[in-house]
């Protein structure tokens, strides 16, 4: 062995060495007695006697902690080495398919871009024409003098145990020449299924530079125009959807759609397999030929939410009326309405968006300082009540994946982490018309990192449990 290549082995035994040792300064000593602490409390927390917070740590791939704090009492440990290792729980679903308007995007490279014709690219080509060598040219355009209607960035993502379906489009591929995908069958499929017009008042900024005659740079900035979104819910049978199209004062704006407006379902297809290593899986994609309005809507409804109950047969759609955020219920099946509840008040002046989110049989909607429950069974009014505001935390942040929420009839208590520093969560409770209280929560084991460049403790695999 060269004297290089035993000096190479040195320091790989050397570097391993150390990275054991700093997982070990960070768990050792006293595995169980762990602490959890407030680190902020506000109102009347006995409102959180009588439950319990159940939070699970990890440490690689073998070190669990699996921690019960009783609020306003000692935590209890319970500490294990699993040999087999700790299995991986996915804590929320990355399925979706989201929809939108580029506001801007910007490129450069050391060599050059080759942009499409048609589209977007006119315009740039129009820019480039009038942009002299190692020059820039900026110029402001009606986007209608160039489009009829918009090409919107896609992102499509679904995954189970046999299928799979990935797509993405972004600005870059419609401008750049650049794309992630040689077929674009979906997306095609998609913009002759729906068709966004380009209003007259929609206008741009254009930016593009040159290297010699070479286009090797170029911006897009969207000055006034539309906000689009579509809310999905994906499942093994295909996708359900509805599109919101509106313009900058938050009025709909019209679309054009084979059926009209409404809740659209779009069965899967197989076009192909992809194989793994291990594994074979069918390569999916959305069958808009096979595309069917299960339920329509007012073409004028501005739509916030929309979830699907495939088992029940039930699409909930939370929408803005009037004064009001409605939660509207349809029975799929039977195509008619099967419940319509008046839920938070609305300020139509207020562009903050209003979402909800469902756990443990309860839908939990959350927007512009206020938050109501609901039985998701029945469909009563269970609570309403101001949302708790403390630093930069709300209810509307309540994650169902990560946290967790109990309502004994009377006093709503949910818990969830917070974004801000891995292992701390907060705590909130709220009767009928008020806000009770709220707290924030550290935990010692997680201040063994504060030591280390890396976190070797994580409290994010898990979701937190409240008994």
């Amino acid at each position: 062995m060269t004297m290089k290549k035993v000096i190479v082995f040195l320091l790989v035994i050397a570097l391993a060495i150390g990275g054991i040792g700093a997982a070990h300064a960070a768990v050792t000593a006293s595995q169980d007695d762990l602490v959890v602490y407030p680190t902020l409390e506000w109102g009347d927390m006995t409102a959180l006697s009588g439950h319990t917070a159940g939070i699970t740590f990890t440490c690689g791939e073998h070190l669990i902690w699996k921690t019960d704090y009783p609020f306003g009492g000692e935590a209890v440990t319970e500490f294990a080495y699993n040999r087999a290792g700790i299995p991986e729980i996915p804590l929320q679903s990355r399925n979706e398919l989201s929809l939108w308007l580029s506001s801007g995007t910007h490129a450069s490279t050391t060599g050059s871009f080759s942009i499409r014709s048609g589209g977007y690219g006119e315009m740039f080509r129009e820019a480039a024409a009038n942009t002299g060598a190692n020059g820039e040219f900026t110029m402001e355009v009606t986007l209608s003098d160039y489009l009829d209607c918009y090409l919107p960035e896609f992102n499509l993502h679904y995954e189970d145990e046999t299928s799979l379906c990935s797509y993405q489009v972004d600005l870059m591929d419609l401008l750049g020449g650049r794309s992630w995908y040689e077929d674009v069958t979906i997306y095609d499929s998609f913009n002759k299924f729906f068709r966004f017009p380009v209003q007259t008042t929609d206008r741009a900024a254009i930016y593009v530079h040159k290297t010699g005659n070479a286009v090797d740079g170029f911006s897009f900035e969207s000055i006034s125009g539309p906000e689009l979104q579509i809310h999905s819910d994906l499942s093994d049978e295909g996708i359900w959807m509805v599109v919101s199209y509106q313009n900058e004062q938050g009025e709909p704006l019209a679309y054009e759609s084979p059926a009209g407006h409404g809740i659209y379902f779009v069965p899967w297809k197989v076009v192909g397999q992809l194989n793994y290593t291990t594994i074979t899986k069918d390569n999916l994609a959305p069958d808009f030929a096979h595309a069917e309005l299960v339920f329509p809507l007012a073409e004028g409804l501005l739509i916030q939410e929309l979830s699907i109950d495939s088992s029940r047969g039930l699409a909930q759609v939370l929408s803005a009326e009037g004064d009001s955020f409605v939660l509207t219920v349809y029975d799929l099946n039977a195509r008619e309405v099967a419940a319509r509840l008046e839920v938070l008040p609305r300020d139509a002046g207020n562009p903050g968006h209003v979402q909800f989110s469902e756990k443990d049989g309860c839908l939990l909607v959350t927007g512009q300082g206020n938050l109501a429950l609901v039985d998701a069974t029945d469909y009563s009014l269970l609570l309403t009540a101001p949302d708790v505001r403390d630093r930069s935390f709300s209810a509307g942040q309540f994650n169902a994946a990560t946290g967790d929420l109990h309502f004994d009839g009377q006093t709503l208590i949910l818990i969830d982490t917070t974004f801000y520093r891995n292992g701390t969560f907060w705590a909130a409770a709220w009767k009928q018309g008020e806000t009770v209280c709220y707290s924030e929560y550290d935990c010692s084991l997680m201040r063994g990192n504060d030591h280390w460049y890396y976190d070797y403790i994580s409290a994010d695999r898990f979701s937190l449990i409240l008994k």
